[in-house]
């Protein structure tokens, strides 16, 4: 019963997400849900995440450090993060995986240490610039290249 119910949330993520692009939600001070259903596999969309060469881009240091604290492949990875070379804030992100019919509904869940720091990181496009990497990411998925 549990798993017809989770089945039915799922359904309806895809729904409310599917042609939306990636979608911001504070939930409270600290933490921020970002939602974004990708047109590709699961495997794939993790594989992306994990082997940057694999989603049509050289692999680049985007300017971010930090250390695994759960993962479970290919559905779900918490980690944290902060800018390479500053004492901090650490930010916690929940990244959850759901594949439905070939397309996955990608969530993260960040948790940031106060209110200003989340404002702060939010300001700068951090969800603009995730769009422009999820958009690619979809085009190079529906190209039909295998991925290596």
């Amino acid at each position: 019963m549990a798993m017809n119910q989770l089945d039915r949330v799922l359904l309806g993520l895809r729904e409310y997400a599917q042609g939306k692009g990636t979608q911001v939600e504070l939930l409270d001070d600290v933490h921020v849900r970002i939602t974004r259903l990708i047109e590709g596999s699961r495997d794939l969309v993790w594989r992306a995440h994990h082997e940057p060469e694999q989603d049509g881009r050289p692999e680049t240091r985007f300017g971010f450090e930090g250390r695994t604290l759960l993962s479970q492949p290919p559905r779900r990875e918490v980690t944290t993060e902060r800018m390479i070379g500053t004492e901090g804030p650490d930010v916690i992100n929940d990244l959850n995986l759901d594949e439905e019919d070939g397309a996955t509904l990608l969530t993260l869940l960040l948790e940031y240490p106060d209110r200003a720091t989340r404002d702060e990181i939010l300001a700068t496009g951090m969800a603009d610039g995730m769009e422009d990497s999820y958009a690619r990411l979809e085009s190079v998925l529906a190209t039909d290249i295998p991925v290596r």
